[in-house]
């Protein structure tokens, strides 16, 4: 759904929802996640949410988008 809403901003859309989990985290536990399998699986789910969202916002958006070749000819 998020890819609909953002078209081609889903890397900063996803980076920025990660960022908003981390400080709801940090305010929720009072300290600052220190394991490293929390890390390791917001890293992971931060990578599918950008790829998975670029993948689906092709998609729905092909003709929107602007690809270096035509930027010539602007």
């Amino acid at each position: 759904m998020f890819a609909w809403i953002v078209e081609e901003w889903v890397w900063d859309y996803a980076i920025t929802i990660t960022l908003i989990h981390v400080g709801l985290t940090i305010g929720v536990m009072s300290d600052f996640p220190s394991s490293e399998h929390w890390w390791i699986t917001l890293g992971c789910g931060l990578l599918m949410m950008i790829f998975s969202g670029q993948l689906l916002a092709y998609k729905l958006f092909r003709n929107n988008f602007v690809y270096p070749a035509e930027l010539q000819n602007f």
